[in-house]
């Protein structure tokens, strides 16, 4: 591995860890300002625990099946389903077929970065497809 493709491996973990962030914080506001949730206290700590536990044990399986073992098979899906929400996403925001949640202040703008970031994260993943083929190639044993 030269040093680009080090470099790619790190801009992708931290995108990783980034979206878990991003993903936690989001999951907070949503929990937090949401009217309905805020009716019954519990919902609120179910409604932001649950998807926090769901995101670090998926990033955790995405850091060791593809940064650690150089896994293909989980990248792919990871670049496939996040095309297809980015695009669902857009559409249904387009279309007006989803609601703004007026108790977020700036969702759009919110809307906007988390495109953009998907963006990256098909970028690097892609970037990191290629490094990880290029590794499990070079690690099989010569037939």
């Amino acid at each position: 591995m030269n040093e680009k493709d080090i470099k790619i491996r790190k801009q992708w973990l931290g995108l990783l860890v980034l979206s878990i962030v991003i993903n936690s914080v989001s999951s907070l506001l949503q929990s937090r300002l949401n009217p309905a949730l805020n009716q019954i206290p519990q919902i609120q700590y179910i409604s932001f625990f649950i998807p926090l536990i769901i995101s670090i044990v998926f990033g955790y399986a995405l850091y060791h099946c593809i940064y650690k073992k150089p896994g293909t098979k989980l990248l792919t899906f990871c670049l496939i389903a996040t095309a297809v929400s980015m695009v669902t996403t857009l559409l249904l925001f387009l279309t007006g077929k989803v609601p703004l949640p007026t108790y977020i202040p700036y969702y759009s703008v919110y809307l906007i970065a988390s495109q953009i970031l998907g963006v990256s994260w098909i970028v690097l993943c892609w970037k990191m497809l290629k490094i990880n083929k290029r590794l499990k190639k070079l690690s099989s044993p010569l037939v």
